[in-house]
């Protein structure tokens, strides 16, 4: 990625960002077909070019200038919720969904069988001690409980209204711009946005450590989507956002797994622990009984008792 200041109008930094070709082409449908029909602020687009090779693609996008996004903020929160429930029912009826991956729970189910696969790969890295591989072990034998379960997973999001999902609603990826009144709300970086449930959207942070998600506040997104989406009521939506937590959780984990086959595999296993805290936390919060040790215990004991 590199900032070139000065090469817009009227000297507008321009970012350029060199992703590979079908990540690329996710953003460029966002930017150029989804984007564009909403009433949401999103970041101006200059175009993209993919390289002689066809292998990348550069996307040339404005300057996401602005302060940082902090879960801790109440107002950032709210502003947030605004901003997706805006986005979730404006885009429902966009019709370059079909040019979308499938962003519901059978791409959260996929992440979960991938990580559960990688992990045992690496449980024989001899810098590992004892007490991580117990973690990771307890980190498998959740991962399959979950699985077994999966149909009330499926059942908390059905009939909720299909739509564009971010995928990485997270605190870096949002910037509040400056404006005469309220910031502007900018969010960049669609690389895994898909066409789905807008659970992961929702998703909810009690580690604060992890830094999985923007904790979008729920009580305002109900009040933004209520007029389009009548049938969603204020629980469900709780659910919703539950089930979304446990949707970023399972990505984490699997983008982490390649990790431990590392020298610096300790590393990872600090991020998984957070990780499943954070799964352990969300399922008990949808009342999910399965037998994974408790999140606090995850915390406190640095791992399985």
């Amino acid at each position: 990625m590199y900032r070139l200041e000065g090469a817009g109008p009227a000297g507008a930094t321009i970012i350029a960002k060199r992703t590979r070709r079908a990540d690329a082409r996710i953003e460029r449908t966002v930017y150029e077909e989804i984007l564009p029909t909403l009433k949401v602020p999103s970041l101006h687009y200059y175009g993209s070019l993919e390289d002689s090779d066809g292998t990348f693609c550069w996307t040339f996008l404005e300057d996401a200038s602005g302060a940082r996004y902090s879960t801790l903020l109440g107002a950032n929160r709210e502003q947030a919720a605004r901003w997706l429930g805006l986005l979730h029912t404006s885009a429902a009826e966009a019709a370059a969904a079909a040019r979308l991956p499938d962003a519901g729970p059978n791409r959260y189910r996929e992440f979960l069988r991938g990580a559960r696969d990688a992990i045992p790969r690496y449980l024989g890295n001899p810098v590992l001690p004892r007490e991580d591989l117990d973690l990771l072990e307890s980190v498998l034998g959740g991962l399959t409980e979950l699985e077994m379960d999966w149909r009330g997973i499926e059942e908390i999001c059905a009939g909720v209204p299909a739509t564009l999902v971010h995928g990485d609603f997270n605190g870096k990826n949002i910037r509040l711009g400056p404006a005469d009144g309220d910031p502007v709300f900018l969010v960049f970086d669609w690389e895994d946005a898909g066409w789905g449930v807008p659970a992961v959207d929702l998703a909810q942070q009690a580690v604060p450590a992890s830094g999985l998600s923007a904790s979008p506040d729920i009580r305002t997104y109900h009040a933004t989507v209520q007029e389009r989406w009548p049938n969603l009521n204020r629980e469900r939506l709780q659910r919703l956002a539950d089930c979304g937590s446990v949707f970023r959780t399972l990505a984490a984990l699997y983008w982490e797994a390649a990790g431990l086959g590392t020298e610096w595999a300790s590393l990872s296993v600090s991020k998984i622990r957070l990780f499943e805290a954070e799964r352990v936390n969300a399922l008990s919060r949808i009342g999910w009984n399965g037998h994974s040790q408790s999140a606090a215990d995850l915390i406190t004991t640095g791992g399985p008792s």
